[in-house]
């Protein structure tokens, strides 16, 4: 039996909610004839109740198919920004507002003989040539903005300067070259948005430890632009995937968090008190060849523990938000029904922990090794509502086999209460075990995307390893498994007895069980 005390009388801080912002590889899905941007006004937050923000990858050039500044053959420049803005009001319009990832140079801006050809796919990687046209093209940019915009709508936003600028993938230039493209950019943004209106983030570093200068700079290293110094920065932001590499292993992702924040702590004169993950989570079902389902990231439970996990570390890390990819199977096919994976369910008990504080939780510890009993807990500002999330999770996926008697305590304000349970595992909320007994029959195609044995947005069974009949066959399926679409309640026995509530439970592997109690 594995112990969970809950003590309602030993509050923290205010709960954020960390499933807030979501990635958005490719920028055209809120165009008006993108899956998202010809939608009804509000669909997008409908789906995703919990979404805040959109962060709109490569959104200024770099890309090929968002390329905005373009030179003609008498070598006059040339900026429409017709289809950005488009996008821009199709987002709001969506419920939700934008992260703009600045800094992939528009490749009409870069040395042309330098140019190579991208095996990646990711875009652009060069520095500009010229960083007073660069200075210039991102100027027009944010006067786009402004002149389109109120000031009360935009200093709602955000901008991030790169994406993981220490990564090959994305930047060849140097590191004082980053924060060189850093610095013009940011007085860009601030000459037509004003300094004041500005939220502005440094690129997300793919490995954590890495430009241990970068906070440096911007709080007392002279400035490219203004030859001043410092520079302006708002957020400070990390990708975490699962990638178990020496250099980032994931499963220590709570002192990876901690470090991290500790590191902006160095600089109290920049103003950042919290940290960020701008890129989260590829995870595969674990097979080969993964039988995850399209844009799903993991289609199984494994894939909601491992969220709570993550969500948990955020809450105890100063961690403002976790950047998912997505929560849904073929999100982009909004014509057919859009499944929710198990990991949607966790995101949404985040957003409804949101500016309620936190409270103390303890958990024994469970005897497999490797396993995790953890719980997040909240409560209301009225002190009548305890809401309350517990996980049974190994990072090993095969690791976890038995399930886990474990006993909820939680001290009480009255001897009546009303108890509320929902429960995502291998049965419950959870269609993809359906999926997996009903398609036994379908014979997989051998993937060659990237991230072969991780899973990606490239590696998805419904693009890459199904076809003809056997894709057919899916898209029929979704029409049945959607009416399995939501969170399952379950009855729970408890007992209470002195102001003390007891919740015995027997908690399957990769299990989440979620709770609200209210005090009557």
């Amino acid at each position: 039996m594995v112990p969970v005390w809950v003590n309602t009388s030993d509050t923290g801080t205010t709960l954020s909610n960390i499933a807030q912002t979501i990635c958005i590889w490719d920028v055209r899905c809120f165009d008006d004839d993108g899956a998202f941007g010809r939608m009804p006004d509000g669909w997008y937050k409908e789906q995703y109740p919990f979404v805040d923000y959109v962060i709109l990858m490569t959104f200024t050039g770099g890309k090929g198919y968002n390329e905005w500044y373009s030179v003609d053959e008498a070598g006059v420049a040339h900026c429409d920004f017709s289809t950005p803005l488009r996008i821009l009001k199709n987002v709001l319009r969506q419920g939700v507002r934008p992260v703009i990832v600045i800094g992939n140079v528009p490749y009409a801006l870069s040395d042309q003989s330098k140019i190579e050809a991208d095996d990646y796919g990711w875009g652009n990687r060069l520095p500009p040539k010229d960083y007073q046209e660069y200075f210039r093209y991102i100027s027009s940019f944010a006067r786009m903005i402004a002149d389109n915009f109120p000031a009360e709508e935009y200093r709602q936003w955000q901008f991030r300067i790169g994406t993981e600028p220490d990564n090959f993938h994305w930047w060849t230039g140097t590191e004082e070259e980053y924060y060189k493209l850093y610095d013009y950019s940011v007085a860009a943004l601030q000459k037509e948005l004003g300094a004041e209106h500005l939220d502005v983030s440094l690129g997300n570093l793919e490995n954590y430890t890495k430009w241990p200068n970068m906070l440096a700079h911007c709080a007392n290293g002279k400035n490219y632009y203004t030859g001043e110094i410092g520079t302006q920065v708002n957020r400070f932001s990390i990708s975490h995937y699962q990638l178990g590499t020496e250099s980032l292993p994931y499963w220590e992702f709570p002192r990876i968090l901690a470090e991290t924040l500790q590191r902006i702590k160095e600089y109290p004169q920049l103003g950042i008190t919290k940290i960020n993950v701008g890129e989260g989570q590829f995870l595969s079902d674990g097979m080969s060849p993964p039988h995850r389902l399209s844009n799903a990231q993991d289609g199984t439970e494994y894939g909601a523990s491992w969220m709570a996990e993550m969500y948990h570390a955020c809450c105890a890390n100063g961690c403002e938000y976790f950047a998912n990819w997505a929560y849904h199977c073929d999100f982009w096919l909004t014509d057919q029904p859009t499944l929710k994976v198990p990991a949607y369910h966790v995101a949404q008990m985040i957003k409804n922990m949101s500016g309620c504080s936190s409270v103390a939780v303890r958990s024994g510890e469970a005897e497999k090794k490797g396993n995790t009993i953890g719980a997040i807990a909240a409560v209301d500002p009225l002190k009548k509502h305890l809401q309350v999330m517990v996980y049974n999770h190994n990072l090993e996926r095969e690791n976890i086999a038995e399930d886990l008697e474990i006993c909820i305590t939680a001290d009480s304000q009255s001897d009546s209460v009303s108890v509320k349970a929902w429960l995502v595992d291998e049965t419950h909320s959870n269609f993809f075990q359906r999926w997996l007994q009903d398609s036994a029959h379908i014979k997989r195609n051998e993937s060659s995307a990237d991230f072969d044995t991780l899973g990606s947005l490239v590696d998805t069974e419904v693009a890459n390893l199904l076809e003809d009949d056997a894709l057919e066959f899916w898209t029929a399926q979704k029409q049945k498994y959607a009416q399995l679409d939501g969170l399952e309640e379950i009855s729970l026995p408890f007992s209470i007895k002195n102001h003390v509530i007891r919740i015995p439970y027997t908690l399957s592997g990769h299990g989440v069980l979620f709770l609200s109690i209210m005090y009557l």
